[in-house]
C-alpha cells in the first residue's frame, strides 16, 4: 500500500470534541504525504466548527448518531461507496464505524482502541514509564504506509489564520494583565475539581497577578461558572452556556494561559498553542489524553484508587473523591508560576 498515492481519502472520528481535535495531526500529516488527493472528514454536526476552517479536509461529512442499523447501510451506500474512496482511516472503531466500512473497496485501517491496556490501567493499576499520546497512535494506525509523527501539534483553525496565511495566528499581546482562561467544567463528576477550590484559585490569580479571567465551557456548565464568577466578584467574567466553540477558542488564543481539568478545552488550548496546566483526577495522562506538544503542567495526585476509569465517572467509586479533594489550589498556583516565569 505504500507504494500507491490514493487520489481520495475518508477519515472517520464520530466523536468527540477532544478526539476530533487529536486528529488533526494526521490530517496534516496526509497532506503532506499526499498533496493531491481529497481527504474528506466524517463526523458528528457539532464537531464541524473545530474543523470547520482546516485547509486539508475537502468535504465535512455529517453523520447522524441517531441513525438506525438499516438506515447507517444505506448512508453507506449513498456516500462512502459512491464516492469510492482509495483509502479510509477508521479512527472511531465501534459498531457504527465497522458498519460504514464493511464491504467496501477502499483500503480500511482501523485504530486499536488498545482495550486490554486500558483495563491493565484501570483494573490493575499497572505502571507505566513512556507512553504514546493519541494524536501519535492515530498516525500508527498507518504504519503499513511508512507514515510518521511530524513532530507538531494539534490544530483548531481559525477564520483569521486563512486570513494571515499562517497557523496559530496570535497577535502578540502588549497588556501588562495577565489574561487567564479557566474551564472548570467537565461532562463526568470525577473530572471536576471542585468549586471552591477554583473560587479560591481565581481570587489568588486577581490577587496575585492582577489577572483578567473569562470562565468558559459549554450550557451544563453555565451555573457553576456563574457562581464562581458571582463569588470571585471583580477582573471575572463567565461566557459558559453564551458562546459558540469558536468563540470560546478565541478567547483560548486570545490569554495568555489556560487552566482546565482533563476536558476538551484542554485539547483546544494544545491545539491554539497556548500554555496549559491541567488538573487530573480520575483519569491518568498514560491514557494518553494530556496537553500534546504545548507548554504544559499537570497537577495530580497519586493515588492508589487511580485511576478508577479512563473517561470519567458519576461519582467516586470509593465515597471519598481523595483523587481531586486533595489537590489544593497552592499546587496549581505553583504550575501557574512555573509557566509563567
Amino acid at each position: 500500500m505504500n507504494k500507491i498515492f490514493p487520489s481520495s481519502i475518508l477519515i472517520i472520528r464520530l466523536s468527540s470534541i477532544g478526539d476530533v481535535l487529536l486528529t488533526t495531526p494526521l490530517i496534516r500529516i496526509l497532506k503532506n504525504y499526499y498533496p493531491d488527493s481529497r481527504i474528506d472528514f466524517m463526523t458528528t454536526k457539532i464537531n464541524f466548527d473545530l474543523l470547520k476552517f482546516n485547509p486539508n479536509i475537502n468535504i465535512l461529512i455529517e453523520y447522524d448518531k441517531s441513525l438506525s442499523i438499516n438506515e447507517i447501510l444505506k448512508f453507506k451506500d449513498n456516500i462512502i461507496k459512491e464516492s469510492n474512496y482509495d483509502l479510509i482511516i477508521d479512527l472511531q472503531n465501534n459498531l457504527r464505524s465497522k458498519i460504514l466500512t464493511s464491504a467496501v473497496q477502499a483500503h480500511v485501517y482501523k485504530f486499536n482502541k488498545r482495550r486490554l491496556y486500558k483495563i491493565k490501567l484501570v483494573y490493575f493499576k499497572y505502571k507505566v514509564k513512556d507512553y504514546l499520546q493519541i494524536p501519535d497512535l492515530y498516525v500508527n494506525s498507518l504504519n503499513e504506509l511508512s507514515i510518521l509523527p511530524d513532530g507538531l501539534g494539534l490544530e483548531f483553525w481559525l477564520k483569521k489564520d486563512l486570513k494571515n496565511k499562517t497557523y496559530p495566528f496570535k497577535e502578540i499581546l502588549t497588556s501588562n494583565i495577565l489574561k487567564i482562561a479557566i474551564a472548570p467544567g467537565a461532562h463526568h463528576f470525577t473530572k471536576r475539581w471542585t468549586k471552591e477550590k477554583y473560587i479560591e484559585l481565581c481570587k489568588e490569580l486577581v490577587n496575585k497577578y492582577y489577572s483578567n479571567i473569562s470562565l468558559i465551557g459549554g450550557s451544563e456548565d453555565e451555573k457553576l461558572c456563574q457562581e464562581i464568577c458571582d463569588s470571585v466578584g471583580t477582573n471575572c467574567q463567565t461566557f459558559a452556556g453564551k458562546i459558540s466553540l469558536l468563540d470560546s477558542a478565541e478567547i483560548i488564543n486570545d490569554s495568555d494561559l489556560t487552566i482546565t481539568n482533563d476536558t476538551s478545552i484542554m485539547h483546544i488550548s494544545a491545539a491554539r498553542q497556548v500554555p496549559t496546566v491541567a488538573i487530573f483526577g480520575s483519569t491518568i495522562p498514560e491514557f494518553g489524553f494530556s496537553p500534546y506538544m504545548v507548554n504544559n503542567r499537570i497537577v495530580q495526585n497519586d493515588m492508589k484508587c487511580r485511576p478508577c476509569t479512563h473517561i470519567g465517572k458519576k461519582k467516586c467509586p470509593k465515597g471519598h473523591f481523595n483523587c481531586m479533594n486533595t489537590i489544593e489550589v497552592n499546587a496549581v498556583m505553583e504550575a501557574v508560576q512555573s509557566i509563567i516565569e
